[in-house]
């Protein structure tokens, strides 16, 4: 019987369904069906469409094997395609009539559904067909009673085959999947809206074939339901390399969506879900049938049937039982295959996040840390060797890596790629990792120039990679293939977990550090040296620090930290420091490290301070350890954790072997050390304010010993050696600041300081001696009364009060020369005047207070002449002579310097005023 008599003998069928049953019951509801829908609202990695088929449910009724439509289709009879049967008994009669009319309506809708008007209505017969194909499986194939012998009744299974056999010719009527997918664009209107409409009848087409054959797995097996999905994923992958082919480059590609919109994503989702809950019943999961896929695009030549490394006891995300693989010709090409595979893998691994409902699962998302998504880590090894094979360019390995980070981000964390990685770039360290032809910027060296800096490059590295999803590929698109090496280390690393992560860490040390050696670390450039670096300190922020540290610093100390060559032994000692800074991050003591380098410290002073050839690169390296030690002193929590044994007997060899023009660094360094133990001590006394009702924690008695050990040690290796400079025949300008900051460390902190080690000291030897220079003493006088904790312990009486005043009176006729001196004294003379008892003197003589040095000792003069005489007995007049001449002192020993031969008539001139 040809076709035509079929369709006759289908109109006798349908008049006599007509004539016997009841108009009210003759035809099944089919509205308020779900369709597949896309719009530009909604982004394809975002969410499917609430009104698809993935939003309405029918992802989740399948899987559970529920009624797909449970309230629809429950009439005597159905009409299909314009034609009406019996609802029951559509396909158990074994007649190709009702896929007929279906192929008719399907012709009809691709030849002429451009222009006709009939458009809507065979779209909706057709997908109503589609619908109840579905519906009919579950309620009169899979839910019937097998062993029922009803011989009106053929058998089920046999009625399922029939009904599979039927699906190959339906599909290829229609378009190919991939040529479907490229007619797809969400939102189109139009011309360009009925496109859509038909491909979306395509994916639905494809949809229902496969959900059928899923639900038709436990009657006639999963072979019909493999190669089904075989096919589509087929489909799929070559639609996908022709977007893929189409970038030029491979940094637009690794941007690119595997998905054209919300629809294509439902389908995926339909792979993915089924075949692997299939998979727990011996067939073939989601991964492995994509993974041979992929291999026979990468490996077209290679057979992997038979291969030892498909052992799926390799990965544990692997199902053990994979079945056979599943047969089908392969029509994707690439001109980058590896790319190719690399694109696919973490976008495919993104099906993972969305619930059966077609949302984001964020809350799983979120907690990733205990929550890895199935993956396939066998074929990435098998990628690996490619991706790293000679003759890959920089910017492939960029998005192959980008690649490798986000599968990282979301599988159970593994070694063996990290480990390839590390056997690449162990051979490359020397490379700049940039792209040719790049910006300046390129060129930039992104670690910055100091040890903080440094630190907070290598926590960015580690911060993204913490935080990634899986999902998001722009914060590393900038990266080179280096930092994105590092930033899968940080990620497999910082997602290990208890005895997991101490296992993956003693698996990749020795890895590691068995390719670290002194030959090796020889043959490295600056440029080398810096990438190890790096790498040392992403180990330790996210590893056992303590062992990278020792490891790190062991071999630096070998290289010779010491050496002059600057370009090298410059970067190794900001990563040094910058690994010091990474211990005070985690809270780790720094004793062990510092004792390695104390003598290298103490050998850099000793090579200074012998006056080295090359003491320019030299002084380079002492100014960068400075540098680090300030920084590392300066941090919250370094004093706590051992910082300062730091202060060693280099710094009195680095201040001894200074020329002026270097003391000024010292200086700085002075300054900014004593800072940093005074605000710690003011820490601990506030800390000791609020335990005073506790018991004093080991803790905190434990900090205080480290700061006085601290504080002893600064001011015997530091302050004594500054004071010696002090009184070098011309002392360094900036000296006296630094000195009137010692003397307010030693008051603040005098009970953490020994006995003989007093603020009284350095007062007494620039405050009031008469053999410190005039500018030295001025100087450092403005610094001292400014400061509110001096001028409460040293300048409280009224002799010390007075011998500034001496100090000052000595200033004024010696520094006779206004234009290099009138500044300091200027400025001293306005600071005298604020001492109480020099105020209260001049303010009882009832005159206005000047402002000029020479008016001012005027006053100061009077005032003391006055209350001589109006003093009431011998006693007070002696005592006021006292201060007299405690304020005048050797006067001829001042003016006689003035009075020389090369005295200008300026200089006379203010004497004679004297």
């Amino acid at each position: 019987m040809d076709s035509g008599d079929r369709l006759d003998s289908t109109c006798i069928f349908e008049r006599e369904v007509n004539d016997v049953l009841p108009a009210d019951s003759q035809e099944s509801s089919a509205e308020g069906l779900p369709s597949f829908s896309c719009s530009e609202v909604f982004q394809c990695l975002q969410s499917c469409h609430p009104e698809g088929l993935v939003g309405r449910g029918l992802l989740r009724r399948l899987l559970q094997g529920d009624d797909p439509f449970p309230t629809n289709f429950h009439g005597n009879t159905i009409r299909l395609c314009g034609h009406v049967f019996v609802t029951s008994t559509v396909f158990s009669a074994g007649s190709p009539t009702p896929f007929l009319l279906l192929r008719q309506g399907i012709n009809q809708l691709l030849e002429d559904g451009s222009g006709t008007e009939n458009l809507q209505p065979l779209f909706r017969q057709c997908t109503e067909f589609l619908h109840f194909m579905e519906c009919f499986v579950h309620r009169y194939i899979i839910s019937v009673d097998r062993t029922c012998t009803d011989k009106f009744q053929p058998p089920v299974d046999r009625v399922a085959m029939k009904m599979a056999d039927h699906f190959p010719p339906l599909l290829s009527q229609l378009d190919p999947l991939e040529k479907t997918l490229s007619g797809l664009s969400p939102g189109g209107r139009g011309h360009l809206a009925t496109t859509n409409q038909i491909s979306h009848f395509v994916l639905h087409s494809h949809w229902t074939v496969l959900s059928v054959l899923y639900r038709l797995v436990p009657v006639i097996g999963a072979s019909s339901f493999l190669k089904q999905a075989h096919s589509t994923i087929e489909a799929l992958f070559s639609y996908a390399a022709t977007k893929y082919n189409k970038c030029s480059s491979p940094k637009e590609r690794v941007s690119l969506q595997l998905v054209v919109c919300p629809c294509a994503l439902e389908l995926w989702l339909l792979l993915q879900y089924t075949l692997d809950h299939l998979a727990s019943n011996n067939t073939t999961s989601f991964w492995i049938l994509v993974s041979q896929i992929l291999e026979k695009v990468v490996f077209p030549s290679h057979d992997t049937s038979h291969d030892p490394s498909r052992d799926p006891s390799l990965d544990p995300s692997l199902d053990p039982r994979e079945s056979a693989e599943v047969e089908g010709s392969v029509a994707i090409s690439s001109p980058d295959p590896v790319g190719f595979a690399w694109w696919v893998l973490p976008q495919l691994a993104l099906l993972y996040w969305y619930s059966k409902e077609g949302q984001l699962n964020r809350s799983s998302r979120d907690d990733r840390s205990a929550h890895s998504l199935p993956g396939n880590w066998v074929f990435v090894q098998e990628l690996l060797p490619l991706t790293f094979q000679q003759g890959s360019s920089e910017s492939q390995l960029r998005c192959r890596l980008c690649c490798l980070l986000l599968l990282s981000q979301s599988w159970a964390p593994a070694i063996g790629p990290v480990a390839k990685a590390w056997d690449y770039f162990q051979k490359h360290m020397n490379d700049s990792f940039r792209l040719p032809g790049g910006s300046v910027q390129d060129y930039i060296t992104s670690e910055g120039s100091t040890p903080r800096q440094w630190l907070q490059y290598v926590q960015t590295l580690c911060a993204h990679a913490s935080r990634g999803d899986g999902c998001d590929i722009t914060p590393h698109q900038e990266r080179s293939s280096f930092e994105l090496f590092l930033c899968i280390l940080a990620t497999v690393l910082g997602r290990g977990r208890g005895q997991e992560g101490q296992q993956m860490w003693r698996q990749l040390k020795g890895r590691f550090f068995s390719k670290i050696h002194r030959r090796w670390l020889m043959d490295l450039t600056s440029s080398g040296l810096r990438h190890l670096t790096t790498l040392f300190l992403t180990l330790a922020s996210v590893a056992d620090a303590t062992e990278v540290g020792i490891k790190m610093v062991g071999n630096f100390v070998n290289l010779d930290l010491g050496n002059p060559q600057m370009s090298r032994t410059g970067v190794l000692w900001r990563g040094v420091f910058a690994l010091l800074l990474v211990f005070e991050e985690r809270k780790l003591s720094m004793a062990e490290l510092i004792d390695k380098l104390q003598p290298v410290l103490s050998q850099t002073a000793k090579v200074w301070k012998q006056g080295a050839s090359d003491q320019r690169s030299l002084w380079e390296i002492v100014s960068m350890v400075l540098d680090g030690v300030q920084e590392v002193l300066e941090s919250p929590q370094g004093i706590d954790l051992g910082a300062t044994d730091l202060i060693g007997g280099y710094l009195r060899e680095l201040l001894e072997g200074s020329e002026a023009q270097q003391l000024g660094r010292i200086f700085q360094f002075s300054d900014a050390v004593s800072s940093a133990l005074t605000a710690h001590f003011h820490t601990l006394r506030r800390e000791e304010g609020l335990e005073e009702q506790e018991a004093v924690t080991h803790s905190y008695v434990q900090g205080k010993e480290r700061l006085k050990a601290g504080c002893r040690a600064f001011w015997l290796h530091c302050c004594l050696p500054l004071l010696s400079r002090a009184r070098d025949p011309i002392p360094n300008p900036q000296i006296s600041g630094s000195m009137a900051t010692i003397t307010a460390f030693a008051c603040e902190c005098k009970e953490l300081l020994s006995e003989n080690s007093s603020a009284s000291t350095f007062f007494e030897e620039f405050g009031t001696n008469d053999a410190a220079s005039p500018s030295l003493a001025s100087s450092y006088l403005c610094h001292v009364i400014t400061n509110d904790v001096i001028r409460q312990q040293l300048l409280c009486t009224e002799h010390a009060q007075l011998q500034v005043a001496h100090t000052w009176f000595r200033c004024v006729v010696l520094m006779h020369n206004p234009p290099a001196c009138a500044t300091h004294v200027q400025e001293l003379t306005r600071l005298l005047l604020q001492l109480p008892f020099i105020s209260s003197l001049i303010t009882a003589s009832q005159t206005t207070v000047s402002t000029g040095a020479l008016p001012v000792l005027q006053q100061l003069l009077q005032a003391i002449n006055s209350r001589f005489s109006s003093s009431p007995d011998v006693c007070e007049s002696g005592l006021w002579r006292e201060r007299l001449a405690s304020l005048l002192g050797d006067l001829p020993k001042y003016i006689e310097p003035a009075l020389s031969g090369n005295t200008s008539g300026e200089s006379l001139k203010s004497v004679d005023e004297l």
